[in-house]
C-alpha cells in the first residue's frame, strides 16, 4: 500500500527512476565474501572474549577455594 501511495502521489514520475536505481543494486561474489569474512571475524572475537572470561572466572574460583581450604577467607 505504501508503494501505491507513492506512485499515485508522484507528480514528476520519479518513482520509476527511484526504484530502477534500487533494483540495479547487485552484490558480487566478492562483496558477499567480504561480509562473510567480517561476520566470521566478529564471531571469533566474541568467542575469544567468552573463552577469556570463563578462564578468569575459573581462576577466581580456584583461588577462592584454595584460600578457604588454607584457612584464609576473602
Amino acid at each position: 500500500m505504501r508503494y501505491m501511495k507513492e506512485i499515485v502521489e508522484d507528480t514528476n514520475l520519479e518513482f520509476a527512476t527511484k526504484w530502477d536505481r534500487r533494483t540495479n543494486l547487485v552484490y558480487t561474489e566478492n562483496d558477499i565474501d567480504e561480509v562473510r569474512a567480517k561476520i566470521r571475524r566478529r564471531r571469533l572475537g566474541v568467542l575469544r572474549e567468552v573463552k577469556i572470561r570463563l578462564k578468569l572466572k575459573r581462576n577466581r574460583r580456584r583461588r577462592r577455594s584454595a584460600s578457604i581450604r588454607g584457612g584464609e577467607r576473602l
